[in-house]
């Protein structure tokens, strides 16, 4: 009984540990994403996600390109969980199911390549186990970039009032609407030939009577632009009609049956706002340096790199002006330029340039966005078919012209203040009696950012006698030879022409001619004061009906002096230092020639100075060349074969002989070679350091001459005993 009941329990436990639920599994999962391919400079977000998930209640790990130079990483953005600095996690308390997206990798493609996402550390966890995640990276393919459509064009532009003229063709950009006086506006509108271009300029525009210009601007996918202008002449209140040959009074009043002249309609006043300027720039989230005033025109703002576009809230002083914006999207890590163009009822514009410096990878900024000269103004601007109503000034952008009927553009000399600035002119042709024409002076810094100047030009319905014969410069030529018809000249002068005479002879003498230099007031006096370098000196011709025609003359003068750390000093004191210089080198080699000299010195008096023996038995029976002797009498036969002494007489007496015979020779001794007395005072004259040398030798010979002969007698003697 007892063994039925054990067995009973033991078939109950076993059921109740099959009744217990559990949880045997391998924790596992799959972190990758799909195979993806973009081009060369494009820049997409790749989205990594958790599969085969299998009881993953956290994942993380590091991210980073397998091959930098192919594909650059941007920058990780978490959608569940937190990702920094390449790294991302995620945990729960739940389980992670399989497909959920983890972690976005915001990717550039650098090169034509294939490469992949290199994952370091990612491991999936529960709440007790960390293992090692499988790692699914597909490729990516980096393809060469498709170039950018460079299409500018529309494909139709329409007007709410009146028609084009001419008829729209998406190649001609000027075009000219006629409406009566009772349009007050009118509404432009666009459509684009390529989907991926930009236009503005369109919606509604106010009118005033007279011209109005407005401009639809197309810029193309790879930041071509293209100008579409349309003139709106709105017709005055007299001639309310603007099409030609209306008439309002057929006939005049004193001659009902008609045939009067018709009263020419007056030229309509332009009253058209020219204020172009801004009442408040602001970019939300952000602060823009220096803080804004409508008068400043740059400005500089920094961004993190995770910051890829901007949001720009600009708002015109002059409601009628309108504001448009480019460049602050796709903003590329360094300097963008963003700029915000307003343009004045008139058609003037004014450029305000917010300088976005994205932040690189690593969120520092890059050290070479503040390398680029951001200098946009004009260092002289002057238009030679006319002369401006204000002075030229760099910060001026506006100014207004009157030409003649017969000019059709403008010959402009715009210089800007830095080299590295460029300009361009547009809308510089096509000027029309009674309108005002737009003509835009666009300086580009090196940077990028611009300024746009803005010069109005009215023309006359009155011709110009204001052409010049001759011009002449203190007998200086000019370049070219000076024509009528040529406006723009150039000279050079010496460093020391402070100041020259110019005289200006006008085909009609009637006609006024002043001089200026270098944008000062004008003088009828022919003396220039002239500045050191480029000076512009403007000859302006004005006739009996106050049209003006402009030369302009380049004056080069030569530099009197160097700028040495940028300090100026004169040319001559420039030229000290290398005047001193060469006195140094100077000196330096007579101090290296007298130290040569002097060691010379030094050497011959520490050189032994030779003991030389002077015997007073001068050359017994020599062989030298001296030929002298003395006889064993003690009598001096000098250099003679043919002397013989007498014994008898006087013991002084020298008796001479030509007999051979009678003279006995000396047998020839080779142990006597003697330095002679003579020979050493004539090395010592001649200050012969040489010959002096050798005669030392010699006697240094003789003396072991000497000594050998000794030892010789010596041994003979003792052979002898």
């Amino acid at each position: 009984m007892k063994k039925l009941g054990n067995k009973i329990i033991s078939v109950l436990g076993v059921f109740a540990l099959l009744l217990t639920p559990l949880h045997v599994f391998a924790l596992s999962g799959t972190v990758g994403y799909s195979a993806t391919s973009m081009s060369v400079g494009e820049t997409k977000d790749i989205t990594v996600t958790l599969s085969n998930s299998n009881g993953v209640q956290g994942v993380g790990g590091k991210i980073s390109s397998l091959d930098s130079d192919c594909v650059k990483i941007n920058s990780l953005t978490a959608v569940v969980g937190t990702a920094n600095n390449n790294i991302f996690a995620y945990t729960t308390d739940s389980f992670i199911s399989s497909g959920t997206s983890i972690v976005k990798a915001n990717v550039t493609g650098l090169k034509v390549c294939t490469t992949k996402l290199k994952f370091t550390d990612t491991e999936v966890s529960d709440d007790n186990t960390d293992v090692a995640a499988t790692i699914s990276a597909g490729d990516i393919t980096v393809g060469e970039a498709s170039p950018k459509s460079s299409n500018n064009n529309l494909a139709t532009l329409t007007v709410s009032k009146g028609s084009l003229s001419p008829a729209f063709s998406a190649d001609h950009t000027q075009y000219q609407v006629e409406v009566g006086n009772d349009v007050d506006s009118i509404n432009v509108g666009a459509t684009l030939a390529d989907s991926k271009a930009k236009v503005s300029g369109t919606g509604t525009k106010s009118l005033t009577v007279g011209s109005n210009t407005i401009d639809v601007v197309v810029t193309a996918e790879d930041g071509t632009p293209k100008t579409y202008k349309i003139i709106v002449v709105r017709a005055s209140e007299s001639n309310p009609d603007p099409t030609p040959g209306g008439d309002d009074n057929p006939g005049g009043d004193d001659n009902p049956g008609g045939g009067g002249e018709d009263t020419p309609d007056p030229t309509p006043t332009d009253s058209r706002s020219k204020d172009n300027t801004l009442k408040s720039l602001e970019i939300p989230g952000f602060s823009i340096e220096p803080g804004f005033n409508s008068s400043n025109q740059t400005y500089t703002l920094t961004v993190g790199n995770d910051v890829t576009s901007v949001n720009v809230n600009a708002l015109p002083n002059d409601e009628k002006a309108t504001v448009s914006v480019n460049g602050n999207t796709d903003l590329k890590v360094g300097v963008n330029n963003v700029n915000v163009v307003v343009t004045a009822e008139d058609g003037s514009q004014r450029i305000y340039t917010v300088k976005v410096i994205r932040n690189g990878s690593d969120n520092k900024t890059p050290q070479d966005v503040t390398s680029k000269s951001s200098e946009n103004r004009l260092k002289t601007l002057v238009a030679a078919e006319g002369a401006f109503t204000t002075i030229f000034n760099p910060n001026t952008n506006t100014y207004d012209i009157t030409v003649a009927s017969d000019v059709d553009s403008l010959n402009i000399t715009a210089n800007p203040m830095d080299s590295k600035a460029s300009v361009k002119i547009e809308n510089n042709n096509g000027f029309t009696q009674g309108e005002t024409k737009v003509v835009s002076v666009i300086v580009t810094a090196e940077d990028g950012s611009q300024r746009i100047y803005t010069i109005n030009v009215r023309k006359s319905d009155k011709e110009a006698d204001t052409k010049l014969t001759d011009i002449k410069i203190d007998g200086e030529t000019l370049e070219p030879k000076f024509s009528p018809d040529t406006f723009v000249y150039t000279t050079s002068v010496g460093s020391g022409t402070k100041s020259i005479k110019i005289h200006a002879t006008p085909a009609n003498k009637d006609s006024k001619v002043e001089y200026s230099v270098n944008g000062g007031s004008f003088t009828t006096s022919e003396n220039l004061d002239l500045k050191e370098g480029s000076n512009i000196v403007v000859v302006k011709v004005t006739d009996k009906n106050g049209l003006t025609r402009q030369y302009i003359v380049n004056v080069e003068r030569d530099s009197s002096s160097f700028k040495i750390f940028g300090i100026k000093i004169p040319k001559w004191l420039g030229y000290l230092p290398l005047f001193l210089l060469l006195c140094l080198i100077g000196w330096l080699i007579f101090l290296v020639l007298k130290r040569r000299k002097k060691k010379q010195e030094q050497i011959m008096a520490t050189q032994a100075v030779p003991n030389i023996e002077i015997k007073p038995e001068f050359n017994f029976n020599s062989k030298n060349e001296d030929n002298d002797s003395v006889d064993d009498g003690g009598i001096l036969n000098q250099g003679s074969s043919h002397a013989s002494a007498s014994s008898e007489g006087n013991d002084n007496e020298v008796e001479y002989t030509d007999d051979k015979d009678e003279y006995e020779e000396v047998p020839y001794d080779p142990y006597d070679d003697i330095v002679t007395k003579d020979e050493i005072i004539d090395a010592i004259e001649e200050k012969d350091q040489d010959k002096l040398k050798m005669l030392y030798k010699q006697e240094m010979l003789n003396r072991e001459k000497e000594e050998l002969k000794n030892k010789e007698e010596a041994k003979k003697n003792n052979e002898e005993e």
